[in-house]
């Protein structure tokens, strides 16, 4: 890559695809295409992420494992007595560098650390 400009080779089908979409006027150029591909691809990732998220949390409740509050301040009292546990995780794995990890799998490992710790 150079100066921000990347070349690509592809297929004839979607060669094909670029030009229509620049004929239909959808896109301005073949640039505008692949950015809004990679737009797409980023926002796909994201949300298989949250599915996952959501997929654990159906679990845990299913489970009977969720924090219920009673009153409205509950939540914020149960934030403010977890912030700084959670605080002290993020600047810990900020200071370990890049993992392999999941956020799933992350998420899991905090939630078994804050049962242990009879946070949850």
């Amino acid at each position: 890559m150079d100066n921000g400009k990347l070349s690509v080779a592809v297929s004839d089908h979607r060669r094909e695809f670029i030009d229509e979409e620049l004929a239909a006027g959808t896109y301005s150029d073949e640039a505008a295409v692949v950015d809004a591909a990679l737009e797409l691809l980023e926002r796909s990732k994201k949300i298989g992420v949250l599915r996952a998220l959501i997929a654990e949390g159906d679990a845990d409740f299913e489970r009977g494992d969720f924090v219920s509050f009673q009153e409205p301040g509950d939540l914020t009292q149960y934030i403010v007595e977890n912030a700084e546990a959670l605080r002290r995780g993020i600047l810990e794995s900020e200071r370990s560098g890049e993992s392999p990890r999941q956020i799933p799998d992350i998420m899991s490992s905090v939630k078994a650390k804050l049962r242990a710790n009879g946070a949850l």
